[in-house]
C-alpha cells in the first residue's frame, strides 16, 4: 500500500442498542484506495453491523467515520454516494436488466446520452449486454448477481461496499464469481469492503482480512499472516482447519515450549502466550502439519505422538482420518485418497512438521 492517506477511516466505532450490549465496539481500520478489505466472522460478531455503519443504514453509538479526509459520521446514505450489493441482490422485478441497472443514475438525474453510455459499459463489464431486456425472474441467480454488482458500478463509485453477495449461489458458481469480482475490482482499482462468514471466500479475494469475535476485531492482517500466525485462539479456531488439543507446558526455551499432550506423547509449539512450566495450553496445528509415520519420508526432527484411528471419511480428493490421542483428544489427518488407508481401531503413530503448532493460554 502506498503512504497516501486512507480513503476510508473507522475510528473506534461502537454500536449499542440499548446503551448496554455492544452489537460492534472500538471498531478502529483505515482502508486505502484500491484495497480489497474482507469482514469474516461467525453470525452475530459484528460485521455486518460495521457494514451499514459505513453504509449508514445505522448510526454509531459512538466513534467517528472519516471519508477522503471528510466526517461522515451523520450523512445519508445517498449523501454518501457509495456502491452496494446485498445478499439477496434488491432488483426491482418490475424492471429490465437495463432499467435496473440505470435506476442509479435515472435519481441523479443523468442526460440521456451520458446515461446509456454508462449503462452500455457497466453491461459489458460484466458480461450482460445481450441479456439486457430481460427481467430479474429470467435470469439464473450468477446473472442475477451480476446485475446487482454493474448496479453498484454504474456511477462509479470510488468505495464499492458488499455484504455477503455470493452466500446464495451454489458453490462452483460462488467460486467462479469470486474470480470474476478479484478480476473486475483489480481492472478497475475499486475500493471493496466485503462481509462474508466462508474464510475461504475471505482468504482467496481479499489484500487484508478483518476477523470478527463478538463485536471486536480479534485480528486484521493479511491473509497468510491470519493463517501461518492467528493472534488468538479463537482466530486459530475459526480460520483454516486446525486441530485443537489441550496439553501441559512442561518446559518454555524463548518463544518455544514443550507441551505434554496427555498420554499420547510430546510436541513442540510457538508459545502464544506468557507461559511457564505447568500451564494448561490449547495447541492448534493444522491438518496439512500431521502426517502417518509411515508416510514421511523422513521423520527427523518430527515430533511423534501416539493414537488410534476412530473414523474415516471420503472426500473424494483425500481421506479424512480421525486419531483419537486418549484423554477425550481428536486429531484430523488429511491423507490421499490414492494411499491404503489404515484400518478403524489401528494403533498409529504420527509425525508432527517442526515448528507449526501454536499455542495459546486459556
Amino acid at each position: 500500500m502506498s503512504d497516501n492517506p486512507p480513503l476510508l477511516d473507522l475510528q473506534t466505532l461502537s454500536k449499542s442498542y440499548d446503551g448496554h450490549h455492544f452489537a460492534a465496539r472500538d471498531i478502529s481500520v483505515s482502508l486505502r484506495e484500491g484495497e480489497f478489505l474482507s469482514l469474516l466472522g461467525p453470525s452475530g460478531s459484528g460485521k455486518t453491523t460495521t457494514l451499514m455503519m459505513v453504509a449508514g443504514f445505522e448510526t454509531p453509538s459512538s466513534g467517528r467515520l472519516l471519508y477522503a479526509g471528510r466526517d461522515i459520521t451523520r450523512e445519508t446514505p445517498q449523501q454518501r454516494g457509495f456502491g452496494m450489493v446485498f445478499q439477496n441482490y434488491a432488483l426491482f422485478p418490475n424492471m429490465s436488466v437495463e432499467r435496473n441497472v440505470a435506476f442509479p443514475l435515472t435519481v441523479r438525474r443523468l442526460g440521456r446520452e451520458e446515461l446509456a453510455a454508462k449503462v452500455d459499459r457497466a453491461l459489458e463489464r460484466v458480461q450482460l449486454t445481450a441479456l439486457r431486456d430481460r427481467y430479474p425472474s429470467d435470469l439464473s441467480g450468477g446473472q442475477q448477481q451480476r446485475v446487482a454488482i454493474a448496479r453498484a458500478l454504474v456511477f462509479e463509485p470510488r468505495l464499492i461496499l458488499m455484504d455477503e453477495p455470493l452466500g446464495a449461489l451454489d458453490r462452483r458458481l460462488r467460486e467462479d464469481m469470486q474470480i470474476e469480482l478479484v478480476h473486475l475490482q483489480r481492472e478497475l482499482g475499486l475500493t471493496v469492503i466485503y462481509v462474508t462468514h466462508d474464510q475461504d471466500e475471505a482468504m482467496t479475494m481479499s489484500d487484508r482480512v478483518a476477523v470478527f469475535d463478538r463485536g471486536r476485531i480479534a485480528q486484521l492482517d493479511s491473509p497468510k499472516a491470519l493463517y501461518d500466525a492467528p493472534a488468538s485462539a479463537f482466530v486459530a479456531g475459526f480460520v483454516g482447519n486446525n486441530n485443537r488439543v489441550e496439553g501441559i507446558v512442561e518446559s518454555v526455551a524463548g518463544t518455544e515450549g514443550m507441551i505434554r499432550l496427555g498420554t499420547s506423547g510430546r510436541t513442540r509449539a510457538t508459545l502464544c502466550f506468557d507461559a511457564v512450566a505447568g500451564d494448561r495450553a490449547q495447541v492448534f496445528v493444522r491438518s496439512e502439519h500431521v502426517s502417518f509415520l509411515e508416510d514421511v519420508i523422513s521423520a527427523e526432527g518430527c515430533d511423534v505422538i501416539e493414537g488410534r484411528v476412530v473414523e474415516l471419511i471420503f472426500h473424494g480428493d483425500h481421506m479424512r482420518c480421525d486419531v483419537d490421542l486418549g484423554d477425550g483428544m481428536k486429531i484430523a489427518i488429511r491423507r490421499s485418497a490414492d494411499l491404503t488407508p489404515p484400518q478403524v481401531g489401528q494403533p498409529v503413530q504420527l509425525a508432527l512438521v517442526p515448528g507449526r503448532a501454536r499455542a495459546y493460554g486459556f
